[in-house]
């Protein structure tokens, strides 16, 4: 009977770490991207994580490119959900799963918060002296994210500190 209670605690934890994940990476949909002008000090465009990450471009002017780091920030904890739902089904009785897991979202989550770092912005290299220089600073859907994927970590890493005592 026991063992039973301990499998559900377990499947508790696994479930807010995979809702934690999913949640991370539905973040791709939400504004991540704030191009500021250094002159105007106004929003000129706000990218969601898709344009982040594939690129837009507004008319002939490509506002971003395809940016391979944003684009490993979405797929490590989309790989931390498919290890999370392969430890539910009971795949691997080690810990290895839960350990890699963790690093993903952890890596993932640090990620999230160096979305504007990443981003390829060739807006800011046009011949608009107005907004010449720019200035790229997060917007909510990157933080949400980096949070959502680091708490799921800790869920995870919780699962293991409190499975051992």
């Amino acid at each position: 009977m026991s063992k039973k209670k301990t499998s559900l605690k377990a499947g508790v934890y696994y479930a807010v770490a995979l809702v934690l994940a999913l949640a991370a990476v539905a973040m791709i949909f939400l504004p991540n991207v704030k191009l500021y002008g250094v002159i105007s000090e106004t929003v000129h465009y706000t990218g969601n994580g898709l344009n982040a990450v594939f690129g837009y471009s507004d008319g002939s002017i490509s506002v971003f490119s395809f940016s391979v780091m944003n684009l490993i920030t979405y797929i490590l904890p989309l790989a931390a959900l498919v290890l999370v739902v392969l430890k539910m089904a009971n795949v691997g009785k080690s810990n290895l799963l839960d350990v890699l897991a963790m690093i993903m979202l952890v890596v993932g989550g640090v990620f999230f918060f160096l979305v504007p770092t990443f981003a390829i912005s060739e807006y800011a290299n046009t011949a608009n002296s107005l907004v010449h220089t720019m200035d790229k600073n997060l917007a909510i859907g990157a933080i949400l994210g980096g949070i959502f994927s680091i708490l799921g970590a800790v869920v995870l890493c919780l699962k293991l500190v409190l499975k051992k005592k």
